[in-house]
């Protein structure tokens, strides 16, 4: 066998047994273990893999990032809605929706203020910096949270804001870019047309297409054992089907997670009376086993990839706007979640500060549009180092926060500004859901 498969085996082990010991040492000190892979990523790619082959260049990795990054945040995303409780996200979903909205503005402003007035920066591209290193990471978040012993109504909130944030940045890089660089015009009214497309297509492709599929696993469910593939093949269709008409294909992987996740709920709201087979409840275990393959390859490769040097010179800038990202999500996690019974978990909400996957593509988006003559050409150069910059100490200080002030032991439970409903008012509340729910449909299909 030739020696490059052998080295490739041998890496492919190595990658997988960190992961694997990563994933213990949070299950005990529920500390994350993406430090870890990014420094066995770095440490493989500056000598260790030379050491067994000196042709090997760390360089030539950085192609594979626009096929593995998409796909792994699928990936993730669909994993996070499967975990989700449908209830929950229909009572919690506005609040994400505004800490999204305002961790942008105000991780914008602060990284603007702080580019502009201390590294002479233009502050129109300190706007720009600041919006595309505003998205956090559901490839750190979501595998952190869902784990967490906290209740499901803090779990929902932190696993939801990434996905809003995460449209939210791309739909302002584009707009923000398009006005410095392209001349065009570009008005409030047309930027929230377009948020609001990407979304509601999204979300909508991701329901209908999650009750289909449930009606039809209970059909096919009986008649063969690769369940997950097919629903993996699905699941690429339609992020390829969004993706392709310009809305999220990320929202409708997440809502088509959320549907499939909760699909004895859905029957139940919309009375479908669908017969469940027992092969469709092994989705979420293979699921998992997938999304943690996905994950540690990913944050492996993204170590693999960091220039030392690009590093060491963009790192008092990053420092700077690191701190104010940690200040800028902790003023937004109280504004949002003001009056509200999570706002307990304030200190662990504002804890997970981590950046990934948006923030390095996305600082690569204004040099598609920029020419060596624009007198910002030297500035937005550096973007793509300092975000990988800011990558690397999100991660370091999420890993810390998290480990200070998640739940010491067992769950916590909040005290609600309300009284606790009794069983059977949350069944009766379910319900009044399943009603609404179910005239929604039904009055649509009569005016259509």
């Amino acid at each position: 066998m030739a020696d490059t498969v052998l080295v490739a085996f041998g890496l492919l082990g190595t990658i997988l047994f960190v992961g694997f010991a990563g994933e213990l040492v949070f299950r005990k000190f529920e500390i994350p273990g993406v430090l870890l892979l990014l420094l066995t990523g770095f440490l493989l790619s500056h000598g260790g893999i030379q050491y067994v082959d000196p042709s090997f260049d760390a360089a030539s990795l950085a192609s594979y990032r626009t096929l593995l990054g998409p796909l792994t945040l699928m990936v993730i995303l669909f994993d996070g809605g499967m975990l989700l409780n449908i209830y929950t996200v229909i009572k919690q979903s506005v609040r994400p929706f505004l800490f999204g909205l305002l961790i942008v503005l105000f991780t914008a402003g602060a990284t603007a203020l702080i580019a502009h007035y201390l590294f002479r920066i233009d502050m129109m591209a300190g706007v720009l910096l600041g919006v595309m290193l505003s998205g956090s990471s559901p490839a750190i978040t979501i595998p952190v949270a869902s784990k967490l012993k906290i209740p499901d109504d803090a779990k929902t909130f932190i696993i939801l804001e990434p996905s809003f944030t995460d449209v939210l940045c791309a739909v302002l890089v584009i707009t923000v870019t398009a006005m410095m660089f392209t001349n065009t015009a570009v008005s409030a009214q047309d930027t929230g047309k377009e948020l609001l497309s990407m979304f509601s297509i999204g979300a909508v492709v991701g329901a209908v297409g999650g009750v289909i599929w449930v009606a039809l696993l209970s059909r096919i469910g009986k008649l063969t054992d690769y369940i997950y593939m097919a629903t993996l093949a699905v699941l690429l269709f339609m992020f390829v089907f969004v993706e392709y008409f310009g809305a999220s294909g990320y929202i409708a992987a997440i809502v088509f997670g959320l549907v499939l996740g909760n699909r004895h709920e859905i029957d139940s709201m919309l009375k479908l009376e669908v017969e469940h087979t027992g092969d469709a409840d092994k989705l979420k275990p293979f699921h998992a086993e997938i999304s943690f393959f996905l994950r540690t390859i990913f944050f492996t490769y993204l170590g693999m990839i960091v220039n030392l040097g690009s590093i060491i010179s963009m790192l008092p800038i990053s420092v700077a706007i690191m701190a104010a990202l940690v200040i800028a999500r902790a003023i937004a996690t109280r504004l949002s979640t003001l009056g509200s019974p999570i706002s307990k978990f304030n200190n662990l909400i504002s804890a997970f500060s981590d950046r990934g996957l948006s923030v390095a593509v996305l600082s690569t988006y204004p040099l598609l549009y920029v020419t060596d003559k624009s007198p910002l050409f030297s500035t937005v150069k550096q973007f793509p180092d300092i975000a990988f910059t800011i990558i690397i100490l999100a991660a370091i200080v999420s890993t810390i926060g998290i480990a200070l002030t998640k739940p010491k032991n067992g769950t916590e439970v909040m005290e609600p500004s309300v009284k606790i409903s009794k069983p059977e008012e949350n069944d009766a509340e379910k319900e009044r859901m399943r009603e609404v729910l179910h005239s929604a449909l039904g009055n649509g299909a009569k005016r259509q």
